[in-house]
């Protein structure tokens, strides 16, 4: 499984980077994710590690993200343990209207319960993704409204 998804948002790097940076709040805007828990304490940084479960269908997936790479304000790059066994990676560059592009990369070689994903083919399974990163700008489009609703 090896996914690409580029996105721009309307919205400036400042405001999208704090929902790249913390798995905790990818909650907000990713439905497929039930927990991310912080392990460890101090700021976020390279080595900070999350227990972590999604749901894929009927089955809940338990394991860890592990932040391996960061430029901040760049560039974050997150392992993820047995069964995903896979990595993802998020870069984000300004755009010349004082928007934000956003380059996600994925991959895994799922495992156990889950490893039937590895069947999906990649674009069907990046077009489920980009889900979520329009999801993650009609969140920040309603910020200051309270009108997201998650779907």
């Amino acid at each position: 499984m090896k996914i690409t998804i580029e996105v721009s948002m309307r919205h400036p790097i400042d405001r999208v980077w704090p929902y790249l940076l913390d798995p905790e709040r990818w909650l907000e805007w990713v439905p497929a994710l039930e927990q991310r828990t912080r392990l460890d304490d101090g700021p976020i940084q390279r080595g900070a590690v999350w227990k972590s479960v999604d749901r894929v269908g009927p089955f809940r997936v338990a394991f860890t993200d592990t932040l391996v790479d960061l430029e901040p304000n760049r560039r974050v790059a997150f392992a993820q343990s047995h069964p995903w066994n896979g990595w993802g990676e998020y870069v984000v560059e300004p755009t010349e209207d004082g928007g934000t592009h956003l380059r996600v990369r994925f991959e895994a070689k799922p495992t156990g319960v889950i490893r039937f994903l590895g069947w999906i083919p990649d674009g069907v399974s990046a077009y489920v993704m980009k889900k979520d990163y329009d999801r993650l700008e009609r969140l920040l489009d309603s910020e200051s409204d309270g009108t997201f609703d998650g779907g």
